[in-house]
């Protein structure tokens, strides 16, 4: 969609409204030099010292040892086997 804008509109300003996952991939390709404004919705953030203290024993667990084993056993992450949708 990005190249498409870009392609067929270059003058014009570009504005990106991401919503979860979308609002957290944009700022992990180049796609993100090409909007002028971006707006996130119910993104979330992966950074461990964010998180409140009684939850991080909980995330730790979660993003290093749960979703590596699922991830390498399923060949994928089963988001819904863990109640994630």
């Amino acid at each position: 969609m990005t190249q498409y804008i870009e392609e067929f509109y270059p003058n014009h300003e570009k504005f990106l409204i991401g919503h979860s996952i979308g609002g957290i991939m944009i700022g992990l390709t180049r796609a993100y030099k090409v909007y002028d404004k971006i707006v996130t919705i119910g993104s979330q953030y992966g950074y461990i010292k964010n998180f409140h203290q009684k939850d991080k024993p909980k995330v730790n667990f979660f993003f290093r040892i749960a979703i590596p084993i699922l991830s390498a056993f399923y060949g994928f992450f089963p988001s819904q086997k863990v109640g994630m949708g």
